[in-house]
Formats: structure tokens, sequence, C-alpha cells
């Protein structure tokens, strides 16, 4: 199995779902804007085939950091537990299906979709 495929159809499809949320205005800052340009950067960066494991190990900590940096978190202060981990994960998937029913929502007004993202994006109180 070509090695390198496997990072190239993972970055494929965080540049795509990047675009979705830049064009659909869930993230606006700076960095989260310039996340397609470093996913493109890293893709023209992935270790070949011959690459050591070091090599990979380094490419990986690179796709992370573009991440926290798009984020705009600090690696050294984001540790999380399996649960956390986990309910983080269940964030983003339900955003990404938020941002798959607003472009395919046709009957819907702009006033009702910034209702509805204020209600699921918005955290009342913060949990202890």
């Amino acid at each position: 199995m070509d090695r390198t495929s496997v990072p190239d159809r993972a970055l494929a499809h965080a540049l795509s779902y990047a675009q979705e949320l830049i064009e659909g205005s869930f993230f606006t800052t700076a960095s989260f804007n310039q996340i397609p340009e470093h996913l493109l950067q890293l893709k023209a960066s992935t270790p070949g085939n011959r690459a050591t494991s070091m090599e990979w190990k380094q490419w990986a900590a690179n796709f992370q950091f573009a991440r926290f940096k798009a984020l705009e978190l600090n690696p050294e202060q984001v540790l999380f537990s399996t649960e956390e981990l986990r309910a983080f994960g269940n964030s983003l998937y339900a955003t990404e299906i938020l941002v798959r029913c607003k472009e395919s929502a046709v009957r819907i007004s702009q006033s009702s979709w910034e209702e509805i993202e204020a209600r699921l994006l918005t955290l009342d109180e913060i949990p202890a």
C-alpha cells in the first residue's frame, strides 16, 4: 500500500471541510482563513514511501500544529481527557452537520439560520 495515499486523502478531506467552514463563515479568524494554504503546504511536504518513521512523526506534528494554529489554540495548554476528546470530536461533527444542513436548506431565511446557529453554537454556561 502506498503510505502517502492516506495522508493525501486526509488532507484533501480536511481542505474541503475547511473551505466549507470558511464559506459558511463559521470561523472568521484570519488564522482559520489561512488553513487551506497551510494544508496545501503540508500536502506538498508529505513524506514519500521511503521516509523514516521520524520524518512521518515530524510531518504529523506539523499537521497537528496547523490545526491548533487555525483554531488559535496553544498546544501546550490543550490537554484533553479521553472523554473531552470524544466530546470535542462530537462538537466538530455536529458543526459539520450544521454546515451541510445550511448548504442544503432552501426555505429557511438568513435570520432563522442565525437564530439556529446562536442556539447550537453558543454555550450559555460553562460546565464545571
